[in-house]
């Protein structure tokens, strides 16, 4: 990844190769369903005929489930990107790239619940067996989420889309993990049948089922109360370490020129490890 200077907020112990906001890569197939399997959603300026209360803002997360649903109906995109592409990448990225998109609490939770390490590193290329075993399970957590939606949004039915943001809004209260999977059994029928279905240690499954719900509301609520797409975002930052990719190419370049051959690999090295490739 291209050299960040960020602030750490939690102790180097607790998550010392992570970094926010996080500059994902901009392909990460999922390998348990395709992005076709599912409509996609992201708001389209271009399309005149969205109805006028799509530019309102929510104020309940039912009115939030319900225009969340409505858009999913839409299948709408924008620079090839979607939504669920978006929610899968962050979701994943403190598992795989120490890329983090949560606040602290919810990290710290990932760390209580067995699904990181500490003292390990959270880098793709670094990870051990079992953490390899840890992605797959949050993998497999995030795709149950994004499928019921779908499933759900086609007859439309807007309660799941309710259950899980009303078991953020309780879990966010929450401080300690054990009392957020205590609400995940008791409020949301749902996802805790979803825990049948993902093979694994039943607190990192659970973990990962909260862990994943909340990523997809986060996702919900900043659009649906706040206005904010966060695949915008995530455009923005791949364009961004895009033009980094590009300086360092050209340092590299000079370096090569002027025969300081150590320096113009690292430059290379740095600029292909952040090259994108933007649609």
């Amino acid at each position: 990844m291209a050299e960040l200077k960020i602030k750490m907020i939690l102790t180097p112990k607790l998550r010392p190769n992570m970094v926010f906001p996080p500059t994902f890569p901009p392909i990460f197939p999922p390998r348990s369903m395709s992005d076709t399997e599912i409509p996609d959603l992201v708001s389209d300026e271009s399309d005149e005929s969205d109805n006028s209360d799509e530019h309102q803002l929510a104020t309940t997360n039912n009115e939030s489930a319900k225009m969340w649903m409505n858009m999913l109906l839409k299948q709408k995109k924008i620079s090839g990107v979607s939504q669920d592409f978006v929610i899968r990448l962050y979701t994943l990225g403190p598992f795989l790239f120490g890329q983090v998109d949560q606040p602290d609490k919810w990290i710290r939770w990932a760390f209580d619940g067995g699904l990181l390490e500490r003292n390990s590193e959270t880098k793709v290329e670094c990870l051990k067996e079992e953490q390899h075993q840890n992605v797959d399970i949050v993998e497999k957590a995030v795709n149950k989420i994004i499928e019921e939606v779908h499933t759900t949004v086609k007859i439309k039915d807007h309660k799941f889309l309710h259950e899980i943001l009303d078991l953020v809004d309780v879990c966010n209260k929450h401080d300690k993990l054990e009392k957020a999977l205590v609400s995940l059994s008791t409020l949301a029928p749902t996802v805790q049948k979803m825990r049948g279905q993902i093979h694994g240690n039943n607190k990192k499954v659970s973990t990962a089922l909260l862990f994943a719900a909340r990523q997809y509301a986060d996702h919900v609520q900043q659009l649906t109360k706040k206005g904010d797409n966060k695949v915008d975002g995530y455009l923005e930052s791949v364009r961004s370490d895009q033009k980094k990719s590009e300086e360092g190419k050209r340092k590299g370049n000079e370096a090569f020129v002027a025969s300081d051959y150590r320096k113009a690999i690292t430059m290379y090295q740095k600029a292909v490890h952040v090259e994108y490739v933007v649609a």
